[in-house]
């Protein structure tokens, strides 16, 4: 039985932008060169976050941020999980977008995944129906469900998986997972690897304490499924509206259903607002005592 979901964050993006092979003169810089300020002076990227690697022309980062550049032209920017725990992670990502459209580069959403942390009795819980015949509507031909995930960690059931060639919906046992993350910093040697798990521990802890906390992962995985929310980060307000915009039109075109049953348990992820289970209210009949 889930008890309550929280409101939903973005937890990972993949922008691409499109320069132009353009040589700068004394008076106008390049797109690329526009693009390049543009993330370093937003994303607080500095040439201190180069990485070497032959293969690639230039590649930078730092705080859940990877910025590569292929070809000079193709600027590719991930936004992992660790940038999320930033307070103002998408204001910049609003501010950048705005930026590119004011120099006129071409944006695209490769992949885009909105995570809810909810408390259950058990991880599978959001995709239980499916065990009673429910399907996610309109997910594609060779979709899957798999109804545990085992980690190598543990000898149970962690979390439960939906797979389609489109998108993922993706549970697991969040709490576990950073039990893992502690084994991992004392076997890591990079520092900065283990500060980076470090980060995502300690805020969980001052969330959640020692609470027992699942994750509720949708992840869109095709430029196709994502992209067309692009334009949604530069009209909506907030974070939060930019989010239940993403989940409310996903399940209009993937709802779980059976016949035309729609599974309860799994469109209350897709609702607005924090969700709490009613309590339930226990009458007490009261007797009337005897007078003396």
């Amino acid at each position: 039985m889930i008890q309550r979901i929280e409101e939903p964050r973005p937890d990972y993006m993949f922008l691409k932008f499109e320069g132009d092979g353009s040589i700068s003169t004394m008076t106008e810089k390049t797109k690329n060169e526009k693009i390049r300020e543009a993330v370093f002076r937003i994303f607080n990227l500095t040439f201190e976050n180069r990485k070497r690697d032959g293969s690639l022309f230039q590649y930078f980062e730092t705080g859940g941020i990877a910025y590569l550049v292929k070809r000079g032209d193709e600027h590719l920017i991930t936004l992992k999980g660790l940038y999320w725990l930033r307070e103002r992670g998408y204001i910049q990502v609003k501010h950048f977008l705005h930026e590119m459209e004011k120099i006129g580069v071409k944006s695209k959403l490769l992949r885009m995944d909105i995570r809810r942390a909810y408390f259950a009795d058990r991880a599978n819980e959001p995709l239980a129906d499916l065990k009673k015949g429910f399907w996610i509507m309109k997910s594609s031909a060779e979709s899957v469900y798999y109804p545990e995930t085992i980690n190598r960690d543990f000898p149970d059931s962690s979390g439960a998986l939906f797979r389609s060639s489109q998108f993922d919906v993706n549970l697991y046992n969040k709490t576990r997972q950073l039990g893992v993350f502690e084994k991992r910093i004392k076997r890591l040697k990079t520092e900065d690897k283990k500060r980076r798990l470090q980060i995502a521990i300690n805020r969980h802890k001052e969330l959640y304490g020692d609470k027992e906390v699942f994750r509720f992962e949708l992840k869109l995985k095709t430029p196709e499924s994502a992209s067309p929310f692009l334009s949604d980060i530069l009209r909506k307000v907030d974070e939060a509206d930019f989010c239940y915009g993403v989940l409310e039109a996903f399940n209009a075109s993937y709802p779980m259903k059976k016949g035309k049953q729609e599974s309860k348990t799994y469109k209350l992820f897709f609702q607005r607002g924090i969700y709490e289970k009613k309590k339930q209210r226990t009458s007490r009949s009261t007797k009337s005592t005897p007078k003396n």
